[in-house]
């Protein structure tokens, strides 16, 4: 399966496949995120004297080297601004400034981390939050891209689900907070803004112990998100998110089909018709979909009728 978002002003489209990411550009070209390529820098000791510094990246064992540009004030480094990530690296290059303008400069030292996509297995979904990409891995790390570049992704941008001690099995958005569902709970992260790290912080107050059976069934539309829920008390049901709140809208009938349901193979979509907005989901181990109209608060199941099926 592949979980697909759009960037701001659609600059790319990521997509992730549960084990790697993918971008696709307003130019068509189509790649796959790398990690051995430079993605951030650190200014370790801003040095003296610098009228006209420049920044040189050791070479990787095979590609292409990186460069960059660099940024100073009253003669000290402050900042290096990266113009090409290089290709073909195995281990953060070394990072050495000099001075090409006659001065006198010197001192300034640097380090630099390599691209770090996280390493899969990643769960169902890919979220946009106020210009970034985030996706999580099963062991409850939500990773988030540079700022409107899913390309690039730093090594400690990241946060943990760690309300419960269970994997997390999807991710999605619901209005401005990035929800991880976990096996047994549900997390609530918003933009903090925070300048190390992640920009995201727990809303702690917000966690569910309604978690997620299958994050294949995570749908996202119109102010809601829904899913195939489960608790420790409840057993396993379908849920809408109403607020901050789940709020469960399956009935006896579905929720004995649920029962009969391994839950290992499930998919589902939203769609609206005439009006309507419906939520489908399809239990593969059952050969049934069964339909959820929010707007009536009525499940139905649909069938494919054929005739000369031995001609499909």
């Amino acid at each position: 399966n592949c979980y697909a978002t759009e960037t701001l002003t659609n600059s790319y489209m990521f997509i992730q496949n549960g084990t790697y990411g993918y971008t696709l550009n307003t130019s068509g070209t189509f790649a796959k995120i790398t990690n051995d390529r430079v993605a951030s820098t650190t200014i370790l000791t801003g040095g003296s004297g610098y009228t006209t510094p420049v920044v040189t990246f050791s070479a990787p064992p095979s590609g292409t080297t990186a460069t960059g540009t660099v940024q100073s004030s009253g003669g000290v480094v402050t900042g290096i601004t990266i113009t090409n990530a290089g290709t073909g690296y195995v281990t953060a290059p070394s990072v050495t400034i000099a001075d090409s303008g006659g001065g006198t400069g010197t001192g300034a030292t640097a380090s630099c981390l390599l691209n770090a996509f996280p390493a899969g297995p990643l769960v169902p979904g890919a979220v946009f939050l106020d210009s970034t990409i985030y996706v999580a891995t099963k062991a409850g790390r939500v990773y988030g891209s540079n700022l409107n570049d899913p390309t690039t992704w730093g090594a400690l941008n990241y946060i943990s689900a760690e309300s419960e001690p269970d994997n997390l099995v999807g991710i999605g958005k619901h209005l401005n907070y990035i929800l991880g569902f976990g096996e047994w709970s549900i997390d609530f992260f918003y933009d903090a803004g925070n300048a190390i790290g992640s920009p995201l912080s727990v809303a702690q107050s917000y966690k569910s112990e309604i978690g997620c059976a299958n994050g294949d069934s995570i749908v996202q539309f119109e102010q809601t998100i829904a899913w195939i829920g489960r608790s420790k008390t409840v057993g396993t049901a379908v849920y809408i998110m109403d607020g901050v709140s789940p709020v469960k809208v399956s009935n006896p009938y579905i929720e004995r089909i649920l029962g009969n349901s391994t839950l290992a193979d499930v998919k589902a979509y939203a769609f609206k018709f005439n009006g309507h907005m419906f939520y489908v989901m399809t239990l593969h181990d059952l050969n049934m979909t069964m339909v959820y109209d929010i707007n009536e608060k009525q499940w139905y199941q649909w069938s494919l009728w054929c005739l000369g099926s031995t001609d499909l």
